[in-house]
Formats: C-alpha cells, sequence, structure tokens
C-alpha cells in the first residue's frame, strides 16, 4: 500500500467507533493532501506519552511496586499482572538506559510483602546452593520461585497489611471477668424460669 489515504483508512480499520469518530476529526485525515505521517504525527498527539522519551519513568515503577507491596500478592493471577506490568515498565526504563537490569531484579524481589520475599528468598537459596549471597538473582528466577511459592500453599495465607488490619480489628475482645458472671446469673435466671413455667403445666394438668 502506497497511497496517503489508503494508508490513512487502513489505519482506522480496526477501531472502535469512538475512536474511528475521533481519528476522523483531525486536519490530517479530513485534508487528502497531507501525508501519513502527518496524519500519524497527529494521531500521536492526542495520547501524551505514547510517543518520545518520557513513556515512562522510574517513579511509575516506584508507584507500581508500591502499591503492590501494600496491597499484597496472593496469587498466582495477582503475580501475572504484577509481572506484565512491571516488564512493560522496566524493559522500557532499560532501553532508554535510564535503570540497569540488576536494578530490575532489585526492585522485583525486594517490592514483595515482606512475608512472601521471606518464603521466596529461601526457597531461591534451595534451589541454587551456589549462589553467592551477594549476587542477585535474575528476574525470571525470581519470577519462577514466587509462582512455586504462591502454588505451594504458606504464601497464600499471608494477608497484606491492609486486610491484616482490618481482620484483627474484627476480632472480638475476650470476656471481661464482670461480663462472664453477668451471663452466669442470667442462666441462672433461665433455669429458675423453666422450672417454674414446667411446675405451672404440671400443676394445671393434674387439675
Amino acid at each position: 500500500m502506497t497511497d496517503k489515504n489508503e494508508k490513512k483508512a487502513a489505519a482506522l480499520k480496526y477501531l472502535v467507533v469512538g475512536i474511528r469518530k475521533l481519528w476522523k476529526s483531525t486536519v490530517t485525515w479530513n485534508d487528502q493532501t497531507m501525508t501519513f505521517n502527518e496524519f500519524k504525527a497527529e494521531i500521536f498527539m492526542l495520547y501524551p506519552g505514547a510517543s518520545g522519551d518520557c513513556t515512562y519513568m522510574i517513579q511509575d515503577l516506584d508507584t507500581l511496586t508500591g502499591h503492590t507491596t501494600w496491597i499484597g500478592i496472593l496469587s498466582r493471577v495477582d503475580l501475572g499482572k504484577y509481572h506484565h506490568k512491571f516488564l512493560l515498565i522496566s524493559w522500557y526504563l532499560i532501553g532508554k538506559s535510564r535503570m540497569a537490569t540488576q536494578e530490575q531484579s532489585r526492585a522485583f524481589f525486594h517490592k514483595l510483602q515482606p512475608d512472601l520475599e521471606a518464603h521466596v528468598r529461601q526457597h531461591l537459596q534451595q534451589k541454587f546452593i551456589n549462589h553467592l549471597p551477594n549476587d542477585l538473582y535474575d528476574i525470571t528466577a525470581i519470577y519462577k520461585a514466587v509462582s512455586y511459592v504462591l502454588g505451594a500453599g504458606p504464601a497464600a495465607l499471608i494477608l497484606p497489611l491492609p486486610q491484616a488490619l482490618t481482620l484483627l480489628a474484627s476480632i472480638p475482645s475476650p470476656p471481661t471477668d464482670q461480663t462472664l458472671a453477668k451471663i452466669e446469673a442470667l442462666t441462672a435466671v433461665m433455669t429458675s424460669l423453666g422450672k417454674m413455667f414446667k411446675t405451672v403445666i404440671q400443676t394445671q394438668q393434674m387439675q
């Protein structure tokens, strides 16, 4: 395909209706003398961050890892979603020389919730017995270890901080001695009333 207007039409072919109308509202779409590259440049302007060197920044990775540490990774589904987002941002930063692969592994590993990180570290140490303590593990090895631990069970019982606090607040306080005394007194009264009603019923039956 070489004709500029055919290229523009092809670019809209698989868009949903709302987005297609948006792209057709551009100057470069309506002006058939304008090139496909000009059309493409105008479309990119509709999506800040979609072009140039600032698609992702270190702050984006910090936000992702911090949020994940707070809410926790409780299943392999959670892990998969987090892993995809993490790789998308971190590989972009590495490609722009804003991050090293060692920093990528460190960020992925040390931003797990503490108990999960401990289980994963133990599994990695058992699997890679010759690994030097100060050397970082490859991110693929870390991912597989997290997936194994979540599937094995122990880490699945780990609650992230918000849920742990909620659970703690929901646990009722143990009854005090005074409360227990009131319960015992009430039980005695109910027992006496039961005996009294039984006696009355028996008396009426005898009459």
